[in-house]
């Protein structure tokens, strides 16, 4: 999620490399929003589900014609319930950004929001601060980015979505094997990396020589040229900055030398460090254990929470969905209303598929305005509703087959 200043205490210790000859893993989501940074850099502030497949690739491909060997690209498939409140603060921000874009253009989306964007290119280059905060995320960012990933040959087999989250995998790979982590997230600087190395995105940038070059953070290193002890864990440097935003570094490494003031509440923040909590995978009805693999990364939350339910039939469970944000009147419904019976179907046959016993609802997100907002709590269906649903479903799906391919 980020410690504040993190970076900018560190920078003068990071070295500056050309981005060559490298074995790297990528946080997924940063990825994503790197590139959504680059095109609205370049004036697509509402970029394309095309553009942005199109080009995640093309920056993969720059990468590997300097040699650079992708291991792994990682997304988050579940996020643990201990992350709920930042979640939910998340949402809210984008429930507001939706309410002021929305009063700003009462009468019509600007043209820059509509108009196709298809001929920007990949522009290496260090891109600059996109200052329009009224622009809203393109809702199915991330899963157009995994699309384009796994449709591609010489990626798919590199992309993983997680039971867990991503920047806690890249973390773990590269204590494991070694190597170097891309992503935007300063909290890989807290992680105990080994010998592995933090890139952040915003570094890479084209040299005078056409060459990827950027900043390197190597944290065992630069923790030992500022004279961090050994016996002083990776994380401490991050909650003292958390803790005292505003100390210089040596007061930070003083603080750090000293006995911790609240243990309880460093126990708290240490954990999400030396502790990578994942969810266990479930197994169908078939035996065969659920793959993630071809899941949106709602869906593999939702499904990882259904199979973690209590198996006793008199138990009562909610899972939970946060539903992207779609660019609609906000004083009005919301568009996911028209579609609530497919899911409804939907979330019904993820139950029976998971072999879950207990008595159980999904709670859906959509806009939240505030951060104990209860989610609309969707009832599934029995059998005989069940087979209802998917009855007049296939019927609908066959008239229009008929009607625009018969």
């Amino acid at each position: 999620m980020g410690i504040p200043h993190l970076i900018t205490t560190l920078e003068n210790y990071a070295s500056h490399e050309i981005l060559q000859h490298q074995v790297v893993v990528i946080d997924g989501p940063a990825l994503a929003y790197h590139i959504l940074h680059l095109c609205r850099f370049q004036g697509a502030n509402q970029p394309s589900y095309g553009l942005l497949s199109r080009l995640v690739i093309e920056w993969l491909d720059r990468l590997e014609d300097q040699q650079v060997t992708i291991r792994a690209i990682y997304f988050d498939g579940y996020l643990p319930e201990s992350k709920q409140p930042v979640r939910m603060e998340r949402v809210m921000k984008v429930t507001s950004r939706l309410n002021l874009f929305y009063s700003s253009n009462s009468m019509a989306c600007p043209r820059k929001h509509v108009v196709p964007s298809n001929d920007i290119y990949l522009d290496a280059n260090r891109p600059g601060r996109f200052t329009d905060k009224t622009s809203l995320d393109p809702a199915f960012l991330v899963p157009a980015i995994i699309d384009a990933i796994r449709g591609n040959p010489r990626y798919r087999e590199k992309c993983f979505i997680i039971p867990g989250e991503a920047d806690a995998y890249c973390a773990s790979d590269i204590a494991k094997h070694g190597g170097t982590i891309l992503t935007s997230d300063s909290d890989l600087l807290a992680h105990d990396l080994g010998n592995g190395k933090v890139i952040f995105f915003r570094d890479i940038h084209e040299n005078a020589s056409s060459m990827l070059a950027c900043t390197v953070y190597a944290p065992r290193e630069i923790y030992t040229k500022i004279g961090l002890s050994k016996s002083v864990e990776a994380c401490r440097l991050g909650y003292e900055r958390l803790r005292n935003p505003n100390a210089t570094l040596p007061m930070l490494l003083k603080a750090c030398s000293k006995p911790i003031a609240d243990a309880l509440d460093y126990d708290h923040f240490r954990q999400q460090y030396v502790h990578h909590e994942s969810a266990p995978v479930p197994h169908l009805v078939d035996g065969s254990l659920l793959s993630l693999g071809a899941l949106d990364p709602r869906v593999s939350e939702l499904l990882l929470q259904i199979g973690q339910a209590p198996k006793a039939k008199n138990a009562r469970e909610k899972a939970k969905i946060f539903l992207p944000s779609l660019f609609d009147n906000p004083t009005k419904g919301t568009s996911w209303d028209a579609s609530a019976h497919v899911r409804t179907l939907a979330y019904t046959a993820a139950y029976r598929y998971l072999q879950c016993r207990c008595s159980m609802s999904v709670e859906e997100y959509r806009r939240v305005q505030n951060i104990n907002q209860k989610g609309r709590e969707i009832s599934l269906l029995s059998s005989d509703e069940a087979n209802i649903a998917a009855s007049e479903l296939l019927q609908l799906l066959r008239r229009q087959l008929d009607r625009y391919w018969g």
